[in-house]
């Protein structure tokens, strides 16, 4: 919808508008006419002050303080509660853009929103639940619905698409969307009956709060994941902001049932997720991915995945998916929780330990090709025994970590350099 905002008192001054209609070197406005206002009101070419019409409002009272056009209609509002709604006959406007005679306009009556009752209807509110008009107004849009027809409820940048079938309203209703805009996008989440954490990419305010639809309505989220990683991508979703411990005030996010995600690649390279499902009321809702403080592609906490290591970029030195950078600490208990489940012999345990502790001993010296050399010897050891006192699959797993630890200790060296 394109709109106009509301400009002022018609009983103070005359304010330019553009008209959708018009030329866009010509502008409108509405102002008193020049006997007194009961029922008519000056339509201004603000290009040409020689251009103006007068025109009937029909049901158009000294009451009505504030006027706008919205798509070549004009809408008034008494300040508090009415709002009248008259459509300009076609005739209005003639071939130059300028309005022609004085003619009458038909009076529609609409429903009254006003949602975060800042004065302002939602019809017109750039941010129809957000009484500071601090939201993402490209994100926010407010539509009115009839209830026989149904219709659709798009943002102007196209990221949220709200389709509702004829007879899901019980009355003509007029919905919004407003994208809130926070300074934290860290969330906390339930997941099953796990908590976990999350990062919002776009948060949505559902309006009216808990209106019921008599069939499911079909919601589509757009939200821009380039800058996301893959585990991220693969795990996004829809969350329903509401009360988990039955006091009333709603406190976490819960996944909303059955919502469906693709990931699709733009030309310009932007990677794009859009998210349907289907709801029965209006409520807060948000798109939200695990948290991945540190970047590795393991989420912070988001059951059952835990990073062991959330600020330690374990990127390609995390063999065993835990979050933290594969270390000798690391090496050390592999070995013991191998031994411990019987895949090592106990006979075996001291003389790899000593191995390990002999590495980080050189590598604490900072003597990194010393220590990779124990490990090597680590490894032989390991072979050699493979099928006789280490099981097979132990032998892979504690072979596959020690590679990890010594690409670690490459790392460190200058560029260029090796211990060959």
């Amino acid at each position: 919808m394109n709109k106009l905002h509301l400009f002022g008192a018609v009983s103070a001054c005359v304010i330019s508008m553009a008209f959708s209609t018009a030329s866009a070197d010509e502008a409108y406005a509405i102002g008193p006419s020049s006997t007194p206002f009961q029922g008519t009101a000056s339509i201004i070419n603000t290009g040409n002050a020689q251009a103006q019409s007068q025109v009937t409002l029909p049901g158009l009272q000294a009451g009505f303080t504030n006027f706008e056009i919205i798509n070549g209609e004009i809408w008034g509002v008494d300040g508090s509660t009415a709002m009248r709604r008259w459509m300009l006959d076609g005739t209005a406007i003639g071939a130059s853009g300028l309005f022609g005679p004085a003619v009458d306009l038909e009076q529609i009556p609409v429903p009254i929103s006003d949602v975060d009752g800042d004065g302002t209807p939602d019809l017109s509110d750039p941010c129809p639940a957000d009484p500071l008009d601090e939201c993402d107004a490209d994100g926010s849009v407010a539509a009115e619905v009839d209830s026989d027809t149904g219709g659709t409820a798009e943002t102007q940048d196209g990221t949220v698409v709200i389709d509702i079938d004829p007879g899901d309203l019980a009355e003509d209703t007029i919905i919004s969307v407003t994208k809130t805009v926070g300074n934290d996008p860290e969330v906390d989440l339930t997941i099953g009956t796990s908590p976990g954490l999350g990062q919002g990419l776009a948060f949505y305010d559902l309006q009216p709060e808990g209106i019921q639809f008599a069939s499911d309505v079909t919601v589509t989220i757009k939200a821009d994941v380039t800058a996301l990683n893959q585990n991220q991508r693969n795990r996004l979703s829809v969350y329903l902001f509401t009360d988990t411990n039955g006091d009333g005030v709603a406190d976490q996010f819960v996944e909303v049932d059955l919502v469906t995600c693709s990931i699709a690649t733009e030309l310009d390279g932007t990677v794009i997720a859009s998210c349907n499902f289907q709801l029965l009321h209006f409520s807060e809702y948000a798109v939200i991915v695990p948290l991945d403080t540190d970047g590795d592609g393991i989420a912070d906490n988001f059951y059952p995945e835990l990073d062991a290591c959330p600020l330690e970029d374990a990127s390609g030195f995390d063999v065993d998916d835990n979050g933290c950078i594969d270390s000798y600490s690391g090496l050390t208990d592999l070995v013991g929780s191998l031994v411990t489940e019987g895949v090592i012999s106990t006979t075996m345990q001291n003389s790899l330990l000593s191995k390990v502790a002999n590495a980080q001993a050189s590598a604490d010296r900072t003597s990194v090709c010393a220590a990779i050399n124990e490990l090597e010897a680590f490894k032989n050891q390991v072979a050699a025994q493979t099928g006789k006192k280490i099981s097979a699959d132990a032998a892979m797993l504690v072979s596959v970590y020690v590679d990890s630890v010594i690409a670690v200790q490459l790392a460190q060296l200058p560029v260029g350099s090796t211990c060959l």
